[in-house]
């Protein structure tokens, strides 16, 4: 299927890659050890402000500093690793080298034991139609349209698995989401989180590259079979 390579106006507000890892770091020696690799490349470096009694829940997963440049961040705890663009989407065929640059940067310290889940977030704001039944192909499975009712999709939320993969789906009416660069939009809200857990090995290699590329098709695949051919036509598709 050919699917188009980019879409303006761009919906997106999140474009995020999260790898759950464990580590041989703690708290303390996140910084110390991940600074020299990462700073010449991200040099705004500053904490993740996340209050101390929230963060000391057992599984949470929240990067503890953030190092950035002017288009992308890396966040990094002792548990996680967070891809995000900060500055507007290119294209995959940008963000994806950069992901796998500094993951192998990552490889060459040998600080990871395992990796627990591979992760791939995209949401999208949609400001040109306020309408989400004239974006998405969608409808409730429990339709009550033969007892008389007529159904408006205002929220949806749901989890999908097929073999390895796990999709959680989210769809409203409206949202108002900021975005990662700090613009605001308003309007019908499509989410898609595409992941995969208990990963073998303690590497970045091939293997979950091959992941992460995988799961940006799948996402990719499922936000074009969600929107209407007719309200993609307004988007500008560009196909090459």
């Amino acid at each position: 299927m050919n699917l188009p390579k980019k879409i303006t106006p761009d919906p997106l507000v999140q474009a995020s890659v999260e790898i759950r890892v464990q580590t041989t770091l703690n708290a303390d020696s996140v910084l110390e050890t991940l600074y020299p690799i990462f700073a010449k490349d991200f040099p705004k470096v500053k904490p993740h402000d996340i209050p101390s009694l929230i963060r000391q829940n057992e599984g949470l997963y929240a990067p503890t500093f953030l190092f950035r440049n002017e288009k992308y961040s890396i966040g990094v705890a002792h548990n996680t690793i967070l891809f995000e663009i900060i500055n507007g989407y290119e294209s995959w065929d940008i963000y994806f080298p950069i992901i796998c640059e500094n993951l192998d940067k990552i490889n060459k310290l040998n600080i990871i034991k395992g990796i627990s889940r591979i992760g791939i977030r995209y949401a999208s704001v949609f400001e040109t139609e306020s309408d989400l039944s004239k974006i998405v192909n969608f409808t409730f499975a429990n339709d009550m349209s033969e007892q008389g009712f007529n159904q408006t999709l205002q929220v949806y939320n749901a989890v999908y698995t097929k073999e390895k993969t796990q999709i959680v789906l989210q769809l409203a009416a409206n949202a108002m989401i900021a975005n990662s660069y700090g613009v605001v939009k308003n309007g019908p809200y499509i989410d898609i989180d595409c992941s995969v857990t208990n990963i073998n090995g303690t590497t970045f290699d091939e293997n979950v590259f091959s992941l992460i590329k995988e799961l940006h098709d799948d996402e990719k695949n499922i936000f074009y079979s969600l929107i209407k051919k007719d309200f993609l036509q307004t988007l500008n598709p560009q196909y090459s």
